[in-house]
């Protein structure tokens, strides 16, 4: 698919006539949800919230809420979602629509909209992801983190559509077909993933196992207690406050980046990681050591437990540039690993489950340095962590490659809703 030329404007389809502006209320039918807050069960009729609207289908496998049979038939009474009706959020992600691609039963919880359009869902669906829609959205819903639109807001929103209906549809196929590579890209990735995810199981279960340069079986895995392999080094205690994105002297991991942002194979050079403010350089020196290459950095804190104990492995970083701050852990090796071979370790199902048991708390999470001292590790020869490494390695770049993609796909699909609708 080639780029879009920002230079110059995408014209697919020849414009016969000016566009119309119409109010949201004229091409389409739009009803809120029942306001009461219905008895939530187990099992039953799943409830549609701003959480679960995507850009796309709605999103009804995650965990939601359900209401029972009864409840679902009082609550949606009112309003009858079909085929190629858009479901709306009105709060939180605010903005945000899906389109009704197959018919499952659903309830529209509080602070969803149903959109009806008479005529070219499709394009009206398009249309609310234009810069100027959202724009408007944004303006008459406060566009702060609490935002909210109202229902009568939502009706008069001020759309452009052309005069033909034929036109309408070309618009919309062409996007579809967008949209279609987006999401078949999106496939390709998930299918990646979980290939990644049961090869690394297999291979820590030791049920695949590689063999040296002469076909020969490497020796047998060792068992072994963190404790025995690392040491602890020093970490500092500052705070976002302290950290900023003006270039400095020394950069510092904050444990919410590795918990969202990092790669778990670091490398510094790749990697958009604040500086430490120049008032706070030199207090550094007294409280923290600087990380090397091959420490493990921890994050000893989370809200959940998938990101409790996540640790990203350093593979690149220039001398004395960067240190470890607040709810981190540097565990530096005694011995010498496979560069790569820990970060993959620690992305290892049965490494993950040991930590998650031994996490403390109830609202925050946390795990001690006594309770990670305590984790069992499976260490191969150094060859053949070396091998583990580079084969997982290689999967990460498909995984990366495919990521690339999306976010081209993405990026043309952008420059389309800009140019296309007038």
């Amino acid at each position: 698919m080639k780029k879009v030329n920002k230079s110059a404007k995408v014209k697919p389809f020849k414009q016969k006539e000016a566009w119309l502006e119409v109010a949201l209320s004229e091409v389409a039918k739009v009803t809120d949800c029942k306001h009461r807050t219905p008895l939530y069960i187990e099992k039953g009729v799943p409830v549609v919230s701003p959480g679960t609207i995507k850009w796309g289908e709605i999103d009804l496998v995650s965990p939601i809420k359900k209401v029972s049979e009864e409840d679902s038939i009082s609550l949606m009474d009112h309003c009858h979602p079909t085929i190629d009706d858009l479901v709306f959020s009105r709060n939180q992600s605010v903005g945000i629509a899906s389109y009704i691609k197959v018919l499952s039963k659903f309830v529209l919880g509080q602070d969803t909209v149903l959109i009806q359009p008479y005529k070219s869902s499709k394009f009206i669906y398009y249309s609310l992801q234009t810069v100027n829609l959202q724009n408007q959205i944004k303006r008459l819903s406060g566009g702060s983190t609490f935002s909210r639109i109202n229902l009568k807001d939502i009706r008069a929103l001020k759309l452009k559509l052309p005069q033909s209906y034929i036109e309408q549809q070309k618009i919309a196929n062409f996007l579809t077909v967008v949209d279609d590579k987006i999401s078949l890209l999106k496939k390709k990735h998930n299918l990646l993933e979980t290939y990644k995810k049961g090869v690394m199981q297999q291979i820590f279960n030791q049920h695949i196992r590689f063999k040296d340069g002469s076909n020969k079986a490497f020796p047998d895995w060792k068992i072994e207690f963190f404790s025995s392999q690392f040491d602890w080094v020093r970490t500092n205690s500052l705070s976002r406050e302290k950290l900023t994105t003006e270039v400095g002297k020394v950069q510092n991991i904050h444990y919410g980046d590795i918990h969202i942002k990092f790669a778990q194979q670091f490398e510094l050079s790749k990697e958009v990681v604040p500086y430490v403010v120049i008032s706070e350089e030199d207090k550094l020196l007294q409280q923290a050591d600087y990380c090397q290459k091959g420490d493990l950095i921890i994050a000893d804190a989370s809200e959940d437990y998938a990101d409790i104990g996540k640790a990203i492995e350093i593979i690149d970083v220039a001398p004395q540039s960067l240190v470890a701050g607040l709810h981190t852990y540097i565990a530096r090796p005694k011995t010498k690993f496979s560069s790569g071979y820990l970060g993959y370790l620690f992305q290892d199902e049965t490494t993950r489950k040991q930590i998650k048991k031994l996490a403390q708390g109830v609202s925050v999470l946390s795990i001690s340095k006594t309770n990670l001292a305590t984790i069992l590790l499976p260490i191969p020869d150094e060859k053949e962590q070396q091998k583990i490494a580079q084969f997982l390695q290689s999967i990460d770049k498909k995984i990366e490659a495919v990521a690339r993609q999306i976010d081209k796909t993405k990026e043309f699909k952008k420059g389309l809703l800009q140019q296309m609708f007038v």
